[in-house]
């Protein structure tokens, strides 16, 4: 359907609708005047014309109207068709284009008429005849001469590209004239019955004439105005062709084929002059332009100088007359020693010859040359010319003299950088350079020194070549004014290169002229070693009278000075990044690193030798609270005092190892034989160690009283490795904080298991944190009517292996490690979710959180908490946080800040375990607190204990006067409820009064113990 769509808008077009109707007119015309022997097919040679011009797509209209053509006049349908495709099989060599040739290619178009004439017209015929009565070799000649007459003189008539012809306009109009007048005359015999059958031949010529002077337009108009002329006047039985009809055809096919070619072949040659002139104008522009002198000369007997182009001006300031009428000039402009190269060329049979000289010009300056020439020879091998390019190389060989010269810096500077990536010691590298750049170079001296800042002055650290001796004793001072210093004073003030060229001439180099006459320097350069900004030394270079400094040399001596100077700044920066992987950057005592190193070289020789040491591993009491109360800066500036005071008590061959934060460690090294005797002085050692911190730390305003917890280890055991001497240590010091802190402890194995135990306690928090493996039980608080008026809510582990462990297995790891943080917060928001199903059951009690000291300190507590009540949208006032007294302890006025902001939002605050701890009236007082809850060690003895009472009617009374809430915790017994409410406390909670349990089974318990 596509294709069809696509045809009919082909047809619908211009060509198309014209080609159809013109083949339709002159086929419908054809078969209507002359039915049986039309003299030409002209349908085909409409076809050849418009198929070639506009391609193949053409062939539907010419089908199609050739087919109207048959049927209008009378035949059949099959006689229309096979015309149709007989024209376009017998024209498709002639209008197939793969390459798009042009028609000007008559050697092409020569090739396509045979192909055409051959087979492709033959077959075509032969289509028609099987489909017509008439003779198959008539219809061969109607379609032959049909293609060429019209169809040549159309193709010349449409193609795009033309030429105009020569003739002027009165030749055009004169020419015109008489044709347009021999047409009547010829082919109208019955005007001029008189003239003989020749004068067919004028018109012939006249076209001719025509398509030559006036071009292929007008020779293809007239073409066609002589076919339309011939043919009424034959088919009149008139003129020269009367009753010729066949002479008509062949008249007119090969009047056809000679002007076409003729006007083919005048528009090559009119192209191709075309190209020649543009040829020689673009040669004529290279010549004025190029630098180059172009030559050509003559060999032989009458050998002498054809041509040279103008450009030998303003190279050698000669004119090329000047060559052509003295031949011998060139030779004399060329430098002697170069003659022999000339005659070598002059005598050289190659086929192209180069070389290099030089040649002067009119003024005598010296240019090198280059020459590229080409021999040219006759059939029989002899030279007959020579033709060749001359270019200024003068500049290309100055510049290649000036890499050979700086050739030997060159090879320094790739020595020096092969010494630098090689070598790390700094004075091998200044020798090694200083030697190689005399060596290479032929410096009369260099020398680099470095600078003494303390002294202000340059000392000389490497120095080379034969004036070596002008170094000894020579200062440069580098403190003072830059008007007031020497070269090298001021290339180092400025940091700049500072060249003397002639150093018994200026003033700046007096001080030192007489001491550089003696070593026969002439000239000087004082480099600064800079890298980044920063000056590291400075390179001084001095030559002889016979090497001057140039600006390229100058340029490559700035690259090693360069180059030296980053050597120096990567040894300084390799000595600072060894310092910072070996010690510690606030202290300067060993890092764990270096102590490993010490450690393992210390147990090592003392196996070797039978003997025994310690290591003390030491921990400040209480430093983060220092740290976060007073800043970094003071925490920092005590950790620098701790360091100075145990590097002051220790031997000098002990290590003071600081890993990090307030922890240090100390290695005794070899104390004695026996591991007993080894123990004894690490315990004198760690008494002193305490003995050295007690004295008051200072800090600005503040003093700070230090004391530390220390754990040690004997070492070494067969089976210990330096990780394992510090993890011993390290576990001594836990136990040392555990019972009490300020004091030391050995280590023995059952600390170790309690440590690892620790470890893996820990991960498995960070385990059972991400897997959600804890849950919340709740106990219920009730009212003197046994009512539930609140839920405290309790963690339990679901342990995969261990089953449920209560918080008492873990809580305490967890806040030391920090992890009570997440897990806090994973609390909080199951609590709350839980209270909120309630609350839609229609629970109106509070549930109580308890909230520990490190998870209320935590900065981002306050926002965990309104997280928290915003993911489950739990009402703030059911929610009660239960904090101990500790958390008041650190920071006071903190603590009523974050309890205010959470109060504003209504949730509520419990204290837990009163009585037990630092119970204080002022913060008892000052806190917002809702609710007091009594320790269960006083709800245990008040049925026997006057005290126990004492102290909770006590609590009550404060309770009632400050408007709290007062809970007590633990009760178990109906004795110790009954008491409590005697001495006035009106909730409970414990065992008595209802059980932890899940959440599922709270209020299933309560209905029980309601029946």
């Amino acid at each position: 359907m596509a294709s069809l769509l696509r045809e009919v808008r082909l047809l619908l077009s211009i060509p198309s609708l014209f080609l159809f109707v013109a083949t339709l007119v002159t086929g419908a015309g054809l078969l209507t005047l002359q039915p049986d022997r039309p003299f030409f097919w002209i349908p085909a040679g409409l076809a050849f014309s418009f198929l070639f011009r506009y391609g193949l797509s053409m062939s539907f209209a010419v089908v199609l109207g050739e087919l109207s053509a048959f049927l209008i006049t009378g035949h059949s349908t099959l006689h229309g068709l096979a015309s149709g495709l007989a024209s376009i099989v017998s024209v498709l060599p002639l209008v197939y284009r793969p390459n798009h040739l042009k028609i000007s290619r008559e050697d092409h178009m020569w090739r396509r008429f045979m192909l055409a004439f051959l087979i492709a017209l033959p077959v075509g015929t032969t289509l028609r005849f099987l489909t017509n009565d008439v003779g198959w070799i008539e219809w061969y000649m109607r379609v032959f001469t049909g293609v060429l007459f019209p169809g040549l003189p159309l193709l010349l008539w449409s193609r795009s590209s033309r030429f105009s012809g020569d003739a002027g306009l009165w030749e055009r109009v004169a020419v015109t004239t008489v044709f347009l007048l021999s047409l009547p005359v010829v082919f109208f015999d019955n005007i001029v019955p008189f003239l003989p059958l020749p004068y067919a031949y004028l018109p012939a010529m006249l076209v001719i004439w025509i398509a030559l002077r006036m071009g292929d337009f007008s020779g293809a108009a007239a073409m066609l105005l002589l076919g339309l002329a011939a043919f009424p006047g034959t088919a009149l039985n008139e003129g020269p062709f009367a009753n010729q009809p066949a002479s008509l055809r062949i008249y007119l096919a090969f009047l056809a084929i000679i002007t076409f070619f003729l006007t083919s072949l005048i528009e090559r040659q009119t192209l191709l002059l075309k190209q020649q002139i543009e040829q020689d104008t673009l040669f004529r522009l290279f010549l004025e332009r190029t630098r180059d002198i172009i030559y050509r000369a003559r060999r032989g007997p009458n050998a002498g100088l054809e041509f040279m182009s103008p450009s030998v001006t303003e190279f050698l300031g000669y004119t090329p007359s000047d060559f052509t009428s003295n031949p011998a000039l060139l030779i004399e402009l060329i430098h002697p020693e170069d003659h022999e190269i000339i005659a070598r060329i002059r005598s050289s049979s190659e086929k192209v010859q180069e070389a290099e000289f030089r040649i002067f010009d009119r003024k005598g300056h010296l240019h090198w040359a280059e020459l590229r020439q080409v021999t040219l020879k006759d059939e029989q091998g002899n030279t007959v010319a020579v033709e060749g390019v001359v270019r200024d190389i003068t500049d290309r060989k100055q510049a290649s003299n000036r890499i050979l010269h700086l050739n030997g810096l060159l090879h320094s500077i790739r020595q020096i950088n092969q010494l630098i990536t090689r070598e790390r010691d700094r004075e091998i590298i200044l020798k090694e350079s200083c030697n190689i750049l005399v060596q290479n170079r032929g410096y009369r001296v260099i020398w680099i020194g470095l600078p003494d800042r303390e002294a202000k002055h340059i000392e000389v650290a490497a120095v080379a070549g034969e004036g070596s001796g002008y170094t000894d004793g020579l200062t440069i001072t580098i403190d003072g004014s830059v008007t007031g210093l020497g070269p090298s004073g001021r290339a180092w003030a400025t940091g700049k290169t500072v060249l003397t060229s002639n150093v018994t001439s200026d003033p700046a180099f007096a001080p030192w002229k007489d001491r550089a006459a003696r070593f026969g320097i002439h000239s000087s350069l004082a480099i600064p070693l800079v890298h980044a900004d920063v000056k590291y030394g400075l390179m001084n270079v001095y030559t002889d009278d016979s090497l001057q400094f140039n600006e390229e040399e100058i340029g490559l001596l700035g690259e090693v000075a360069g180059d030296i100077a980053y050597s120096l700044y990567n040894i300084e920066r390799e000595a600072e990044i060894e310092k910072l992987a070996y010690y510690d950057p606030l202290t300067d005592l060993a890092n764990r690193r270096l102590l490993l190193d010490h450690l393992e070289h210390e147990m090592a020789f003392l196996r070797r030798r039978n003997r025994f040491g310690a290591l003390l591993y030491l921990d400040l009491d209480n430093f983060k609270h220092v740290n976060d109360s007073y800043g970094h800066d003071t925490g920092d500036e005590i950790l620098r005092e701790v360091a100075r005071r145990l590097r002051a008590r220790l031997r000098e061959e002990d290590t003071v190892a600081r890993l990090g934060g307030d922890e240090f460690v100390i290695l005794l090294f070899d104390l004695a034989d026996s591991p007993d005797e080894a123990a004894k002085q690490a315990q004198s050692v760690a008494e002193q160690v305490q003995l050295t911190l007690q004295p008051p730390c200072i800090v600005g305003q503040n003093t700070f009283n230090l004391t530390p917890s220390i754990g040690v280890t004997v070492l070494p055991r067969y089976d210990q490795s330096p990780q394992d001497v510090i993890r011993e240590a390290d576990t001594a010091m836990y136990r040392t904080k555990m019972e009490g802190r300020n004091g030391y402890r050995f280590f023995h194995p059952e600390m170790q298991r309690m440590a690892e135990f620790r470890l893996s306690m820990e991960q498995e928090l960070h385990r059972a944190i991400q897997g959600q493996e804890f849950t919340l039980h709740y106990q219920p608080q009730v009212d003197t009517e046994g009512r539930t008026v609140g839920l405290e809510a309790l963690l339990r582990w679901q342990h995969p292996t261990m089953g449920t462990l209560g918080p008492d297995k873990y809580i305490g790891i967890a806040e030391e490690t920090g992890l009570i943080v997440p897990l806090g917060r994973q609390i909080l928001r199951m609590a709350c979710g839980q209270l909120q199903i309630w609350k839609a059951q229609g629970f109106q009690g509070t549930m109580a959180v308890n909230i520990s000291a490190r998870q209320f300190r935590d900065p981002y507590f306050v926002k965990d908490v309104q997280d928290a009540l915003a993911e489950t949208g739990v009402d703030p006032g059911s929610l009660l946080l239960e904090i101990t007294e500790s958390v008041f302890l650190d920071n006071l006025e903190e603590s009523i800040e974050k309890m205010e902001d959470l109060c504003a939002t209504g949730i509520r605050f419990s204290v837990d375990d009163f009585g037990t701890g630092y119970s204080s009236l002022t913060y008892l007082k000052r806190l917002p607190l809702y609710e007091i809850k009594i320790d269960r060690s006083f709800t245990r003895d008040a049925v026997s204990n006057d005290f126990s009472r004492a102290i909770i009617r006590t609590i009550v009374t404060i309770a009632e006067h400050l408007q709290m809430t007062v809970i007590a915790e633990g009760v178990e017994t109906d004795d110790q409820q009954k008491t409590l409410i005697e001495l006035g406390c009106r909730r409970f909670q414990g065992y008595y009064t209802g059980r932890p349990v899940p959440a599922d089974q709270i209020f299933a318990e309560q209905k029980k113990s309601d029946q």
